[in-house]
């Protein structure tokens, strides 16, 4: 495990704890299998948020578990 993205990219991560108003309740968050997640700047008021595949709601990067960036 490492510290959480400080700038934008692409992550290895373990969603583990969904966002309050997550459309779906967070039925894809399971916190077990480690995927690539991009992490995005989505505001100077929001900073760094998070888009994980068919969820609506960009997600806050405390509610992951963190690996390393992926490199292109």
């Amino acid at each position: 495990m490492t510290d959480q993205p400080k700038k934008s990219g692409f992550y290895w991560g373990r969603w583990h704890t969904p966002a309050r108003g997550t459309a779906d309740g967070g039925e894809m968050c399971t916190g077990t299998a480690w995927e690539v997640h991009e992490v995005w700047l989505a505001g100077f008021d929001e900073g760094l948020k998070v888009f994980v595949p068919g969820v609506e709601k960009s997600q806050p990067l405390d509610a992951f578990e963190w690996g390393e960036e992926v490199v292109r």
